[in-house]
């Protein structure tokens, strides 16, 4: 047996699977714009999270990314 995952994950690095839809891209880059616009606030006195605003950013970046990617292969 033969390990083809590597061949599946975009280049991105970010993995949705098979079938991944632009709604529910759409709805994880809603979901993570909500939990960034509170982080600071929710965690602001664990220093573990002082520098969890740019991997938030990375994230997006990658899921737009990835949506422009899909739609340009539906339209």
């Amino acid at each position: 047996m033969t390990n083809d995952t590597s061949a599946k994950q975009p280049p991105s690095g970010v993995d949705f699977g098979e079938g991944a839809s632009a709604s529910h891209i759409k709805g994880l880059i809603r979901n993570l714009e909500t939990e960034k616009s509170v982080h600071d606030t929710k965690f602001a006195e664990n220093p573990l999270h002082t520098d969890c605003l740019k991997r938030f950013d990375q994230v997006l970046l990658q899921l737009q990314d990835e949506l422009a990617k899909l739609l340009a292969e539906t339209a």
